[in-house]
Protein backbone atom coordinates (compact mmCIF):
# COMPACT_ATOMS: atom_id res chain seq x y z
CA UNK A 1 0.00 0.00 0.00
CA UNK A 2 3.00 2.46 0.65
CA UNK A 3 4.44 1.86 -2.58
CA UNK A 4 0.69 2.63 -4.21
CA UNK A 5 1.11 5.56 -2.70
CA UNK A 6 4.33 6.29 -3.33
CA UNK A 7 3.70 6.05 -7.12
CA UNK A 8 0.63 7.83 -6.84
CA UNK A 9 -1.76 5.11 -7.49
CA UNK A 10 -5.05 4.87 -4.81
CA UNK A 11 -4.64 2.32 -2.27
CA UNK A 12 -7.12 -0.39 -1.63
CA UNK A 13 -6.41 0.33 2.08
CA UNK A 14 -3.73 2.72 3.87
CA UNK A 15 -1.22 1.73 5.29
CA UNK A 16 -1.59 2.90 8.84
CA UNK A 17 -5.35 1.89 8.70
CA UNK A 18 -6.76 -0.42 11.72
CA UNK A 19 -7.76 -2.77 9.66
CA UNK A 20 -4.01 -3.83 9.48
CA UNK A 21 -1.94 -2.43 12.31
CA UNK A 22 -5.15 -2.17 15.09
CA UNK A 23 -5.10 -4.96 17.74
CA UNK A 24 -8.86 -5.68 17.35
CA UNK A 25 -8.54 -6.39 13.60
CA UNK A 26 -5.33 -8.58 13.94
CA UNK A 27 -6.90 -10.32 16.82
CA UNK A 28 -10.17 -10.55 14.56
CA UNK A 29 -8.34 -12.03 11.63
CA UNK A 30 -6.46 -14.80 13.61
CA UNK A 31 -9.94 -15.65 15.20
CA UNK A 32 -10.87 -16.16 11.63
CA UNK A 33 -7.63 -19.08 11.16
CA UNK A 34 -8.33 -20.30 14.89
CA UNK A 35 -11.70 -20.89 13.44
CA UNK A 36 -10.87 -22.98 10.96
CA UNK A 37 -6.94 -24.36 11.25
CA UNK A 38 -7.16 -24.49 14.80
CA UNK A 39 -10.58 -27.08 15.07
CA UNK A 40 -9.06 -28.66 12.56
CA UNK A 41 -6.12 -29.63 14.12
CA UNK A 42 -8.34 -30.74 17.67
CA UNK A 43 -10.08 -32.42 14.81
CA UNK A 44 -6.65 -34.62 13.79
CA UNK A 45 -5.97 -34.52 17.76
CA UNK A 46 -9.03 -36.74 18.44
CA UNK A 47 -8.18 -39.40 16.08
CA UNK A 48 -4.42 -39.89 17.22
CA UNK A 49 -5.96 -39.85 20.98
CA UNK A 50 -8.61 -42.79 20.02
CA UNK A 51 -6.55 -45.20 21.59
CA UNK A 52 -5.39 -43.20 24.88
CA UNK A 53 -9.27 -43.00 24.92
CA UNK A 54 -10.15 -46.66 25.08
CA UNK A 55 -7.19 -47.54 27.17
CA UNK A 56 -8.15 -44.66 29.78
CA UNK A 57 -4.52 -43.70 29.73
CA UNK A 58 -1.58 -42.12 28.01
CA UNK A 59 1.51 -44.33 28.00
CA UNK A 60 4.96 -43.64 26.30
CA UNK A 61 3.74 -46.06 23.57
CA UNK A 62 1.59 -43.29 22.62
CA UNK A 63 4.26 -40.53 21.97
CA UNK A 64 4.29 -41.70 18.66
CA UNK A 65 0.99 -39.93 17.94
CA UNK A 66 2.08 -36.76 19.17
CA UNK A 67 4.63 -36.77 16.78
CA UNK A 68 2.36 -37.88 13.83
CA UNK A 69 -0.29 -35.60 14.77
CA UNK A 70 2.89 -32.96 14.61
CA UNK A 71 3.74 -34.04 11.43
CA UNK A 72 0.08 -33.75 9.84
CA UNK A 73 -0.34 -30.03 12.09
CA UNK A 74 2.38 -28.50 10.28
CA UNK A 75 1.47 -30.20 6.50
CA UNK A 76 -1.92 -28.22 6.66
CA UNK A 77 -0.52 -24.75 8.50
CA UNK A 78 2.84 -24.37 7.22
CA UNK A 79 3.40 -21.15 5.34
CA UNK A 80 6.99 -19.93 3.76
CA UNK A 81 5.95 -16.57 4.63
CA UNK A 82 6.29 -17.38 8.91
CA UNK A 83 8.42 -20.79 8.66
CA UNK A 84 9.34 -20.76 12.21
CA UNK A 85 6.08 -19.76 13.66
CA UNK A 86 4.73 -22.77 11.39
CA UNK A 87 7.28 -25.51 12.92
CA UNK A 88 6.45 -24.02 16.58
CA UNK A 89 2.57 -24.27 16.15
CA UNK A 90 2.99 -27.89 14.68
CA UNK A 91 4.91 -28.70 17.65
CA UNK A 92 3.39 -27.24 20.34
CA UNK A 93 -0.51 -28.36 19.56
CA UNK A 94 -0.17 -31.94 20.33
CA UNK A 95 0.77 -30.60 23.58
CA UNK A 96 -1.91 -28.23 23.47
CA UNK A 97 -4.06 -31.07 23.11
CA UNK A 98 -2.24 -33.95 24.52
CA UNK A 99 -1.66 -32.08 28.09
CA UNK A 100 -5.22 -31.17 29.12
CA UNK A 101 -6.83 -34.34 27.90
CA UNK A 102 -4.06 -36.56 29.71
CA UNK A 103 -5.77 -34.64 32.79
CA UNK A 104 -9.56 -35.22 32.09
CA UNK A 105 -8.77 -39.11 31.39
CA UNK A 106 -6.81 -39.56 34.94
CA UNK A 107 -10.18 -37.66 36.92
CA UNK A 108 -12.50 -39.47 34.95
CA UNK A 109 -14.04 -42.32 35.70
CA UNK A 110 -16.70 -44.71 34.08
CA UNK A 111 -20.08 -43.64 33.78
CA UNK A 112 -22.58 -46.20 32.88
CA UNK A 113 -24.20 -45.02 29.58
CA UNK A 114 -27.83 -46.19 28.15
CA UNK A 115 -27.15 -46.36 24.35
CA UNK A 116 -30.63 -46.65 22.96
CA UNK A 117 -31.73 -43.78 25.56
CA UNK A 118 -28.45 -42.02 23.90
CA UNK A 119 -29.38 -42.76 20.57
CA UNK A 120 -32.94 -41.30 20.76
CA UNK A 121 -32.00 -38.33 21.92
CA UNK A 122 -29.54 -37.79 19.09
CA UNK A 123 -31.56 -38.28 16.62
CA UNK A 124 -34.67 -36.29 18.26
CA UNK A 125 -31.68 -33.20 18.65
CA UNK A 126 -30.47 -33.96 14.77
CA UNK A 127 -34.04 -34.14 13.72
CA UNK A 128 -34.33 -30.60 12.42
CA UNK A 129 -31.17 -30.49 10.58
CA UNK A 130 -32.54 -33.24 8.80
CA UNK A 131 -35.86 -31.41 7.93
CA UNK A 132 -33.31 -29.15 5.84
CA UNK A 133 -30.64 -30.80 4.50
CA UNK A 134 -32.52 -33.34 2.86
CA UNK A 135 -35.06 -31.66 0.83
CA UNK A 136 -32.14 -29.35 -0.19
CA UNK A 137 -34.24 -26.55 0.72
CA UNK A 138 -31.49 -24.60 2.66
CA UNK A 139 -28.39 -23.14 1.03
CA UNK A 140 -25.44 -21.24 2.13
CA UNK A 141 -27.10 -18.34 0.75
CA UNK A 142 -30.33 -18.95 3.01
CA UNK A 143 -27.78 -19.06 6.20
CA UNK A 144 -26.28 -16.02 5.32
CA UNK A 145 -29.19 -13.80 4.93
CA UNK A 146 -30.91 -15.71 7.87
CA UNK A 147 -28.06 -14.08 9.79
CA UNK A 148 -29.15 -10.50 8.59
CA UNK A 149 -32.49 -10.59 10.26
CA UNK A 150 -31.34 -11.58 13.52
CA UNK A 151 -29.69 -8.73 15.49
CA UNK A 152 -26.93 -10.57 17.61
CA UNK A 153 -26.00 -12.74 14.19
CA UNK A 154 -26.12 -9.71 12.18
CA UNK A 155 -23.21 -8.61 14.02
CA UNK A 156 -21.53 -11.80 13.88
CA UNK A 157 -22.27 -11.53 9.95
CA UNK A 158 -20.38 -7.75 9.94
CA UNK A 159 -17.78 -8.77 12.41
CA UNK A 160 -16.74 -11.63 9.85
CA UNK A 161 -16.60 -9.70 6.64
CA UNK A 162 -14.55 -7.05 8.35
CA UNK A 163 -12.09 -9.34 9.17
CA UNK A 164 -11.98 -11.89 6.94
CA UNK A 165 -11.00 -9.90 4.24
CA UNK A 166 -7.41 -9.04 5.92
CA UNK A 167 -7.16 -12.91 6.45
CA UNK A 168 -7.78 -14.17 3.12
CA UNK A 169 -5.64 -11.58 1.54
CA UNK A 170 -2.56 -12.71 3.67
CA UNK A 171 -3.01 -16.04 2.74
CA UNK A 172 -3.56 -15.64 -1.34
CA UNK A 173 -1.59 -16.16 -4.62
CA UNK A 174 -0.24 -12.92 -6.06
CA UNK A 175 -3.04 -13.30 -9.14
CA UNK A 176 -5.94 -12.94 -6.61
CA UNK A 177 -4.36 -10.11 -4.79
CA UNK A 178 -6.48 -7.07 -5.22
CA UNK A 179 -3.36 -5.05 -5.68
CA UNK A 180 -0.12 -6.34 -6.18
CA UNK A 181 3.32 -4.70 -7.02
CA UNK A 182 6.00 -6.66 -9.46
CA UNK A 183 9.80 -5.64 -9.35
CA UNK A 184 10.58 -5.94 -12.81
CA UNK A 185 14.45 -5.98 -14.14
CA UNK A 186 15.82 -2.41 -15.74
CA UNK A 187 15.90 -3.97 -19.05
CA UNK A 188 12.44 -5.40 -19.40
CA UNK A 189 10.92 -3.07 -22.10
CA UNK A 190 7.38 -4.03 -22.89
CA UNK A 191 5.50 -5.75 -20.16
CA UNK A 192 2.82 -6.95 -22.41
CA UNK A 193 -0.98 -6.97 -20.71
CA UNK A 194 -1.07 -5.63 -17.33
CA UNK A 195 -3.70 -7.15 -14.82
CA UNK A 196 -6.23 -4.82 -13.18
CA UNK A 197 -4.47 -3.27 -9.47
CA UNK A 198 -1.17 -4.11 -10.91
CA UNK A 199 2.42 -2.03 -9.91
CA UNK A 200 4.93 -2.65 -12.20
CA UNK A 201 8.33 -1.03 -10.97
CA UNK A 202 11.34 -1.32 -13.25
CA UNK A 203 14.66 -1.30 -11.40
CA UNK A 204 18.30 -1.83 -12.02
CA UNK A 205 18.03 -3.84 -8.44
CA UNK A 206 14.63 -5.19 -8.40
CA UNK A 207 15.42 -7.32 -5.28
CA UNK A 208 16.02 -4.30 -3.22
CA UNK A 209 12.74 -3.48 -3.80
CA UNK A 210 10.71 -4.32 -0.42
CA UNK A 211 7.44 -5.86 0.09
CA UNK A 212 7.25 -6.77 -3.99
CA UNK A 213 4.79 -9.26 -4.83
CA UNK A 214 6.75 -10.65 -6.79
CA UNK A 215 10.06 -10.18 -8.79
CA UNK A 216 10.91 -10.87 -12.76
CA UNK A 217 13.83 -10.49 -14.27
CA UNK A 218 15.72 -11.59 -17.48
CA UNK A 219 18.45 -12.67 -15.76
CA UNK A 220 19.55 -14.32 -12.40
CA UNK A 221 19.37 -11.39 -9.93
CA UNK A 222 20.62 -12.49 -6.96
CA UNK A 223 17.15 -13.14 -5.13
CA UNK A 224 14.11 -15.38 -5.80
CA UNK A 225 12.45 -14.92 -9.05
CA UNK A 226 10.90 -15.35 -12.40
CA UNK A 227 13.01 -15.25 -15.07
CA UNK A 228 12.16 -14.42 -18.20
CA UNK A 229 14.21 -14.84 -20.98
CA UNK A 230 12.61 -14.63 -24.59
CA UNK A 231 12.10 -11.38 -26.19
CA UNK A 232 8.14 -11.76 -25.96
CA UNK A 233 6.56 -8.96 -24.02
CA UNK A 234 7.16 -10.08 -20.31
CA UNK A 235 3.28 -10.67 -19.09
CA UNK A 236 2.71 -12.44 -22.44
CA UNK A 237 -0.83 -14.15 -22.16
CA UNK A 238 -0.70 -12.89 -18.50
CA UNK A 239 1.82 -15.10 -17.91
CA UNK A 240 3.75 -13.98 -15.40
CA UNK A 241 0.64 -13.65 -12.96
CA UNK A 242 -0.91 -16.68 -13.98
CA UNK A 243 1.94 -19.15 -14.35
CA UNK A 244 5.30 -17.65 -13.01
CA UNK A 245 3.79 -16.26 -9.50
CA UNK A 246 3.14 -19.46 -8.49
CA UNK A 247 6.26 -20.09 -7.49
CA UNK A 248 5.88 -17.09 -4.96
CA UNK A 249 3.38 -18.93 -3.25
CA UNK A 250 3.61 -18.84 0.46
CA UNK A 251 0.89 -19.90 1.85
CA UNK A 252 -0.34 -22.84 -0.86
CA UNK A 253 -0.25 -25.55 2.15
CA UNK A 254 -2.24 -22.89 4.82
CA UNK A 255 -5.14 -22.72 1.86
CA UNK A 256 -5.21 -26.09 1.35
CA UNK A 257 -5.88 -27.08 5.51
CA UNK A 258 -8.48 -24.41 5.29
CA UNK A 259 -10.12 -25.70 2.27
CA UNK A 260 -9.84 -29.14 3.92
CA UNK A 261 -11.68 -27.71 6.72
CA UNK A 262 -14.65 -25.82 5.35
CA UNK A 263 -15.41 -27.77 2.16
CA UNK A 264 -13.61 -31.85 2.95
CA UNK A 265 -16.11 -32.57 5.49
CA UNK A 266 -14.59 -31.57 8.92
CA UNK A 267 -16.45 -28.63 9.49
CA UNK A 268 -19.72 -31.28 9.46
CA UNK A 269 -18.30 -33.25 12.28
CA UNK A 270 -18.88 -30.45 14.66
CA UNK A 271 -22.28 -29.91 14.74
CA UNK A 272 -22.32 -33.86 14.95
CA UNK A 273 -19.89 -34.29 17.93
CA UNK A 274 -22.15 -31.33 19.67
CA UNK A 275 -25.57 -33.37 19.33
CA UNK A 276 -23.74 -36.34 20.28
CA UNK A 277 -22.22 -34.51 23.20
CA UNK A 278 -25.89 -33.20 24.03
CA UNK A 279 -27.67 -35.77 23.63
CA UNK A 280 -25.78 -37.83 26.16
CA UNK A 281 -26.12 -35.21 29.03
CA UNK A 282 -29.90 -35.11 27.78
CA UNK A 283 -29.93 -39.15 27.73
CA UNK A 284 -28.32 -39.04 31.46
CA UNK A 285 -30.84 -36.42 32.63
CA UNK A 286 -33.31 -38.69 30.62
CA UNK A 287 -32.63 -41.22 33.53
CA UNK A 288 -33.20 -39.11 36.54
CA UNK A 289 -36.22 -36.88 35.51
CA UNK A 290 -38.10 -37.54 32.31
CA UNK A 291 -39.93 -34.06 32.72
CA UNK A 292 -36.64 -32.31 32.71
CA UNK A 293 -35.53 -34.08 29.76
CA UNK A 294 -38.97 -33.38 28.05
CA UNK A 295 -38.45 -29.66 29.24
CA UNK A 296 -35.20 -29.93 27.07
CA UNK A 297 -36.24 -31.81 24.31
CA UNK A 298 -39.49 -28.55 23.96
CA UNK A 299 -37.11 -25.73 24.50
CA UNK A 300 -34.73 -27.14 21.87
CA UNK A 301 -37.16 -27.94 19.08
CA UNK A 302 -38.64 -24.31 20.33
CA UNK A 303 -35.49 -22.83 18.81
CA UNK A 304 -36.38 -23.77 15.20
CA UNK A 305 -39.42 -22.50 15.13
CA UNK A 306 -38.67 -19.91 13.33
CA UNK A 307 -36.90 -21.40 10.31
CA UNK A 308 -39.49 -24.53 10.12
CA UNK A 309 -42.53 -21.86 9.65
CA UNK A 310 -39.96 -20.37 6.89
CA UNK A 311 -40.00 -23.69 5.18
CA UNK A 312 -43.58 -25.01 5.76
CA UNK A 313 -43.79 -21.33 3.75
CA UNK A 314 -41.72 -22.53 1.33
CA UNK A 315 -43.52 -26.19 0.59
CA UNK A 316 -46.73 -24.32 0.93
CA UNK A 317 -45.98 -21.89 -2.06
CA UNK A 318 -43.96 -24.55 -3.85
CA UNK A 319 -47.52 -26.75 -3.93
CA UNK A 320 -49.49 -23.59 -4.37
CA UNK A 321 -47.47 -21.28 -7.02
CA UNK A 322 -50.80 -19.31 -7.84
CA UNK A 323 -50.69 -17.46 -4.16
CA UNK A 324 -46.98 -15.49 -5.27
CA UNK A 325 -48.90 -12.54 -5.41
CA UNK A 326 -50.11 -12.54 -1.83
CA UNK A 327 -46.51 -13.69 -0.51
CA UNK A 328 -45.21 -10.45 -2.24
CA UNK A 329 -47.34 -8.15 -1.18
CA UNK A 330 -47.78 -9.51 2.48
CA UNK A 331 -46.63 -7.80 5.16
CA UNK A 332 -44.96 -10.86 6.49
CA UNK A 333 -41.04 -10.19 6.01
CA UNK A 334 -40.82 -14.14 5.61
CA UNK A 335 -43.38 -14.49 2.88
CA UNK A 336 -41.37 -11.44 0.88
CA UNK A 337 -38.12 -13.34 1.10
CA UNK A 338 -39.36 -16.61 0.43
CA UNK A 339 -41.33 -15.75 -2.96
CA UNK A 340 -38.45 -13.44 -3.87
CA UNK A 341 -35.75 -16.91 -3.03
CA UNK A 342 -38.47 -19.11 -4.60
CA UNK A 343 -39.68 -17.95 -7.83
CA UNK A 344 -37.12 -15.53 -8.52
CA UNK A 345 -38.37 -15.35 -12.82
CA UNK A 346 -42.00 -14.33 -12.01
CA UNK A 347 -41.17 -11.53 -10.09
CA UNK A 348 -41.69 -8.36 -12.53
CA UNK A 349 -39.41 -5.52 -13.14
CA UNK A 350 -41.64 -3.52 -10.99
CA UNK A 351 -41.45 -6.04 -7.74
CA UNK A 352 -37.90 -6.58 -8.35
CA UNK A 353 -38.27 -2.11 -7.77
CA UNK A 354 -40.21 -2.32 -5.07
CA UNK A 355 -37.49 -4.95 -3.10
CA UNK A 356 -34.52 -3.42 -3.50
CA UNK A 357 -36.49 -0.40 -1.78
CA UNK A 358 -37.74 -3.50 1.18
CA UNK A 359 -37.01 -2.84 4.92
CA UNK A 360 -35.43 -5.91 5.08
CA UNK A 361 -31.60 -5.85 4.41
CA UNK A 362 -31.71 -9.76 3.30
CA UNK A 363 -34.76 -8.93 0.37
CA UNK A 364 -32.58 -5.76 -0.63
CA UNK A 365 -29.62 -8.00 -1.42
CA UNK A 366 -31.42 -10.34 -3.18
CA UNK A 367 -33.44 -7.73 -5.07
CA UNK A 368 -30.00 -6.45 -6.23
CA UNK A 369 -28.70 -10.06 -6.95
CA UNK A 370 -31.67 -10.37 -9.27
CA UNK A 371 -30.86 -6.50 -10.65
CA UNK A 372 -27.21 -7.05 -11.41
CA UNK A 373 -28.22 -8.83 -14.89
CA UNK A 374 -31.24 -6.65 -15.44
CA UNK A 375 -30.72 -4.02 -18.48
CA UNK A 376 -33.69 -1.77 -17.78
CA UNK A 377 -32.17 1.56 -16.89
CA UNK A 378 -34.94 2.48 -13.78
CA UNK A 379 -32.43 -0.15 -12.13
CA UNK A 380 -29.39 2.53 -12.32
CA UNK A 381 -31.30 4.75 -9.99
CA UNK A 382 -32.04 2.77 -7.39
CA UNK A 383 -28.40 0.92 -7.55
CA UNK A 384 -26.54 4.17 -7.37
CA UNK A 385 -28.56 4.72 -4.18
CA UNK A 386 -27.77 1.59 -2.57
CA UNK A 387 -24.04 2.28 -3.02
CA UNK A 388 -24.83 3.79 0.96
CA UNK A 389 -27.32 1.22 2.21
CA UNK A 390 -26.69 1.08 5.97
CA UNK A 391 -26.03 -3.13 5.43
CA UNK A 392 -22.28 -3.63 4.07
CA UNK A 393 -23.61 -6.46 2.01
CA UNK A 394 -26.35 -4.77 0.51
CA UNK A 395 -23.52 -2.66 -0.43
CA UNK A 396 -21.33 -5.15 -2.22
CA UNK A 397 -24.58 -6.13 -4.39
CA UNK A 398 -24.95 -3.05 -5.74
CA UNK A 399 -21.23 -2.74 -6.41
CA UNK A 400 -21.74 -5.86 -8.44
CA UNK A 401 -24.32 -4.68 -9.97
CA UNK A 402 -23.02 -1.59 -11.40
CA UNK A 403 -19.91 -3.42 -12.80
CA UNK A 404 -22.47 -5.36 -15.32
CA UNK A 405 -23.11 -2.11 -16.81
CA UNK A 406 -19.91 -0.43 -17.92
CA UNK A 407 -20.89 2.93 -18.15
CA UNK A 408 -19.48 6.39 -17.24
CA UNK A 409 -21.66 6.24 -14.66
CA UNK A 410 -21.05 3.19 -13.60
CA UNK A 411 -17.69 4.27 -12.99
CA UNK A 412 -17.70 7.19 -11.28
CA UNK A 413 -20.36 5.32 -8.89
CA UNK A 414 -17.85 2.60 -8.19
CA UNK A 415 -14.53 5.34 -7.88
CA UNK A 416 -17.02 7.11 -5.06
CA UNK A 417 -17.18 3.86 -3.09
CA UNK A 418 -13.73 2.56 -3.67
CA UNK A 419 -12.65 6.51 -2.12
CA UNK A 420 -15.33 7.02 0.78
CA UNK A 421 -16.89 3.90 2.00
CA UNK A 422 -16.33 2.46 5.08
CA UNK A 423 -15.83 -1.20 5.06
CA UNK A 424 -12.24 -2.34 3.02
CA UNK A 425 -15.08 -5.31 2.37
CA UNK A 426 -16.98 -3.11 0.15
CA UNK A 427 -14.01 -0.93 -1.47
CA UNK A 428 -13.17 -4.28 -2.38
CA UNK A 429 -15.92 -5.57 -4.84
CA UNK A 430 -15.99 -1.46 -6.19
CA UNK A 431 -12.05 -2.00 -7.39
CA UNK A 432 -12.85 -5.55 -8.71
CA UNK A 433 -15.77 -3.94 -10.89
CA UNK A 434 -13.39 -0.53 -11.57
CA UNK A 435 -11.53 -3.37 -13.27
CA UNK A 436 -14.09 -4.95 -15.43
CA UNK A 437 -15.03 -1.43 -16.50
CA UNK A 438 -11.87 0.53 -17.06
CA UNK A 439 -8.47 -1.74 -15.17
CA UNK A 440 -6.06 0.72 -14.03
CA UNK A 441 -2.52 -0.29 -13.85
CA UNK A 442 0.84 1.38 -13.93
CA UNK A 443 4.64 0.41 -15.40
CA UNK A 444 6.97 3.20 -13.35
CA UNK A 445 10.69 3.57 -12.73
CA UNK A 446 12.35 2.84 -9.28
CA UNK A 447 12.29 6.37 -7.41
CA UNK A 448 15.61 6.44 -5.66
CA UNK A 449 17.39 8.59 -3.54
CA UNK A 450 19.59 9.96 -6.08
CA UNK A 451 16.35 10.91 -7.85
CA UNK A 452 15.63 12.74 -5.22
CA UNK A 453 13.21 10.90 -3.18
Amino acid sequence: MSLFMQYQMDPLIMPDSPYLSGFYHQLGSSIFFGCTLGVLIALIGMCFSIVPWINSRFSMKDTISAVLMAVVTLYVTYSKEQPFVSIIFALLSPAAFFIPWTVIIRRSYTREIHCKTWVLSAVILAAPFFLFIIPGSTTFEDLRDSMLVTPVLSHVSDFYYEHTLLAAHVIKPVASQEQKVIAVSKNIKNIGPMPHGSLWIRSSAPCTISFSSMVVADTEPGCKAAVVADNLPVNTKNRVIKRLSVAFDENKLMRQGIGIFLTKGPILIIPVLFILWFALGVSRIYGRSRVAAFIIYGIYIGLFASPLHALWLRCELVLSPEKISSYILSEHEPKRYIALKTFPERLSIGEIMRFTHDPSARIRLNAFILARDKKDIRFMDVISKAIYDPQMNVRTKACWALRNRKSKQALRLLEDVFRHDASWYVRGYAYRGIGRIRPVARVVEEVTTEDGA
